[in-house]
């Protein structure tokens, strides 16, 4: 996953100005703004993965499962960005398996 959003970013207007293995996965420049991001497969591996949403300004993924995320997902199978979507987050038990 990493690896086809390193191969795009340039042509979705994103510069990486770091990668990284702890959480958040990039540091991102878009335009003149800075911004922290996280790359999953899956936008419920986020919430899997018990990441702070308040640390992360975008979430970069191959598939949008859910209809609920506080921060801008940026879709990388239709390179659709999904914008935040205010509501309850999905318990555990709703989330999509893997």
């Amino acid at each position: 996953m990493r690896e086809v959003f390193a191969i795009r970013a340039a042509d979705l207007g994103y510069r990486i100005l770091e990668s990284r293995a702890a959480f958040p996965d990039y540091i991102l420049s878009y335009g003149r703004r800075r911004l922290l991001a996280e790359a999953e497969f899956r936008t419920s591996n986020f919430l899997r993965h018990h990441h702070d949403i308040g640390r992360c300004d975008l979430i970069i993924v191959w598939e949008h499962d859910l209809s609920y995320m506080p921060v801008p997902v940026l879709e990388l199978k239709t390179e659709e960005m999904h914008r935040p979507r205010r509501g309850r987050p999905p318990t555990k038990l709703g989330l999509p398996s893997l």
